[in-house]
């Protein structure tokens, strides 16, 4: 499970008219998906080109064109900031939205606060990916003591590589966030404190060992 993939995979679309650690964790033989969603009905094609790069190989495959049809129905679309006044929201059709919810950090291994939120009638959530079980890049650091072999964080791989386990969670709570009427803005972030992607260029993880996850 912790095999870095370098495979690139690009996909083109057409329109015919123009609590254990970890809860959450991937079963069944892996496969590659694509979301796509289409704005309006009608029939489309698409093709897909798969290039592998991995361990010295290159090479690369193409399939299709392959059509679907899209047909209408009764989602009300993307939800987005209304063109009429910019302090709300509305989807596609217009129809208005009232967000009721509270941000989220780290909630995508456990979807706890997520289940909680749901519950108790919210339709929204802020979601953070602030932290090192949420960063689709890492780089590892194996003296970690609470992430025991096997553990997802062991899939890191440096910056660059995507943790294939985090991705993975990340769909999951994505489906269940729709399943659940739970709309999400989606904060993607990195080690900044400083971490790989700061402009020290050095790793620190003194903040965890010192301070713990929330501080004195």
């Amino acid at each position: 499970m912790g095999t870095v993939v370098c495979i690139a995979l690009v996909c083109a679309f057409h329109a015919g008219g123009g609590q254990a650690r970890p809860l959450l964790d991937a079963v069944g033989k892996p496969c590659w998906k694509i979301r796509f969603a289409p704005t309006e009905p009608g029939r489309y094609r698409y093709s897909v080109t798969l290039r592998n790069r991995f361990r010295g190989i290159d090479e690369q495959v193409h399939r299709g064109p392959a059509e679907f049809e899209c047909k209408a129905s009764a989602n009300r679309g993307f939800l987005r900031v209304s063109p009429v006044n910019h302090r709300y929201f509305q989807f596609d059709d217009g129809t208005p939205f009232f967000p009721v919810g509270q941000n989220l950090q780290n909630d995508w291994p456990y979807y706890f606060h997520s289940r909680l939120l749901a519950g108790a009638g919210c339709n929204a959530a802020s979601v953070w990916t602030f932290c090192h079980w949420t960063w689709l890049e890492w780089t590892f650091k194996p003296d970690i003591p609470w992430a025991p072999q096997g553990d997802f964080l062991r899939s890191y791989a440096g910056l660059g590589k995507y943790n294939q386990r985090i991705a993975w969670i990340a769909d999951r709570c994505l489906e269940q966030w729709g399943r659940d009427g739970l709309r999400v803005m989606l904060c993607l972030g990195n080690g900044v404190m400083p971490g790989e992607m700061h402009k020290s260029g050095k790793d620190r993880y003194d903040f965890v060992a010192v301070h713990g996850f929330l501080g004195n």
